[in-house]
C-alpha cells in the first residue's frame, strides 16, 4: 500500500508548478505525448482512489460513498464521479490491467 512518508504532497506541488509553466505547442507529437502522460496520471489517481475507497476515507467529512465524495470534492458531475469510482473498484480486481495502465501500455 502507499507509504505516506514518501512526500507525495511535495511531488504533487512539483507537478502543479510544472503544469503552471508548461507551454503546449499545437504539434501532433507533443499532444500525443501529453495524452499518454494524462493516461498515466489518471491511472495513478485511480490507484489512490482504490485505497481511499477501501479505507473509507471519504466518510471522514460525512460523504456516504466514494462517488459522493468525488462529486463534492473532485468537482465531478454525478456521472463522472460514478464512472471514476467504478473504474477504481473494477481495477482492484484487475491488477494486470491496472499495472499496464500505470505503465502507459493502455489508455
Amino acid at each position: 500500500m502507499y507509504d505516506r512518508e514518501v512526500g507525495a504532497a511535495g511531488n504533487i506541488k512539483e507537478l502543479a508548478a510544472a503544469l503552471g509553466c508548461l507551454q503546449v505547442a499545437p504539434v501532433a507529437g507533443d499532444i500525443e505525448e501529453l495524452l499518454a502522460l494524462r493516461d498515466r496520471l489518471d491511472a495513478k489517481i485511480s490507484e489512490a482512489l482504490r485505497a481511499f475507497d477501501a479505507e473509507r476515507c471519504w466518510a471522514e467529512d460525512g460523504s456516504l460513498s466514494l462517488t459522493a465524495w468525488l462529486a463534492a470534492h473532485g468537482r465531478r458531475s454525478a456521472k463522472e464521479a460514478c464512472r471514476e469510482a467504478l473504474t477504481a473498484k473494477r481495477l482492484s480486481q484487475l491488477p494486470t490491467t491496472a499495472a499496464a495502465w500505470a505503465e502507459g501500455v493502455l489508455s
